[in-house]
């Protein structure tokens, strides 16, 4: 009887997303389309983040303490993100939908305001704490001037992240 071992690639870390990159990279996987991966990622980290934070114990007592909202408000918005999300790749597209909603858009922009910062600096899974910054700065910049770049038509890729 003879085995066949099948050896792994190294990881530098523990993490699978590393050691699928190691792969990647071993292969000669394009740069470009590993950047458009990371932008995809960009934007569901995002929304990930900002739905755990609406659901959080936390998140919920912020918004109706801190920026008035009310109990039916904050389920509210937590209806129109499941809805939003529930339908849509994680996306350019999603993004134009989030920012359509008004009263999710507010609390976005809240969220991307006062508390992203800090998921940002503290969170273990985000390696590129850069990029990650720059887009939290350029959605929010979207969010606040939504009626302006909407007028753009969303024409652009992802340059803005």
């Amino acid at each position: 009887f003879f085995f066949l071992m099948i050896r792994r690639p190294p990881r530098s870390t523990q993490s699978r997303s590393s050691a699928a990159s190691d792969v990647y990279k071993r292969q000669g996987i394009n740069a470009e389309y590993m950047g458009k991966l990371d932008t995809k990622n960009l934007v569901k980290n995002f929304v990930n983040s900002f739905e755990n934070f609406l659901r959080s114990s936390k998140g919920k007592a912020l918004f109706i303490d801190k920026h008035n909202f009310t109990e039916e408000r904050h389920q509210n918005v937590l209806k129109s993100l499941q809805q939003i999300t529930f339908k849509s790749f994680y996306n350019r597209n999603l993004l134009r939908e989030l920012m359509q909603d008004d009263l999710v858009n507010q609390s976005f922009q809240i969220y991307l305001k006062y508390y992203c910062f800090n998921w940002i600096v503290h969170s273990t899974i985000i390696k590129d704490k850069k990029a990650h910054m720059r887009a939290r700065r350029n959605f929010l910049y979207v969010s606040q001037h939504w009626k302006e770049v909407e007028d753009f038509d969303w024409n652009f890729k992802y340059t803005f992240v």
